[in-house]
């Protein structure tokens, strides 16, 4: 009984360290993306310029980012703790602009089949979406599972 819990604690360890590695990747990725952006940007400060070239990707990128973030809490790669925190700033980020605005045209691209959908980010924009979380209900693993679960699509 003391080695199969002591072979359960270690995965459990093992996978706490992993997601962890999956949300720094995550995070690091974030700060790159905000490093691209004018103070102005940051700032919210919006007053309907035009925004340049790389600029306008490093915020298409912040979507992209955002919707792969929730794919993972999907399947139980991201811990309660950080998508609150995740979940809240992406909702308040993208009601600020010029996010919002670009928000916008994402959405009407990807209606029109020029970009991906995001669902996720979609639902999370929705009234009362800051509290949205993609892990819908626990699910238990395989313990000898080396890869996330999927979700049922």
């Amino acid at each position: 009984m003391t080695v199969f819990f002591g072979a359960f604690v270690a995965k459990r360890q093992n996978l706490k360290q992993r997601q962890r590695e999956f949300e720094d990747f995550y995070v690091r990725r974030y700060w790159e993306l905000l490093d691209r952006m004018s103070m102005d940007t940051l700032r919210g400060i919006d007053p309907g310029r035009r925004l340049g070239r790389d600029e306008e990707r490093a915020i298409r990128l912040y979507f992209r980012l955002s919707e792969d973030q929730a794919d993972l809490r999907e399947q139980g790669w991201v811990s309660q703790s950080t998508w609150e925190e995740w979940g809240g700033a992406i909702h308040s980020q993208l009601e600020r602009e010029p996010f919002r605005r670009l928000w916008q045209d994402t959405v009407q691209d990807a209606k029109e089949n020029r970009d991906y959908k995001f669902r996720h980010l979609e639902k999370l924009l929705k009234p009362g979406g800051d509290s949205y979380d993609p892990l819908l209900k626990w699910h238990l693993r395989s313990p000898v599972s080396r890869t996330p679960r999927r979700s049922q699509k």
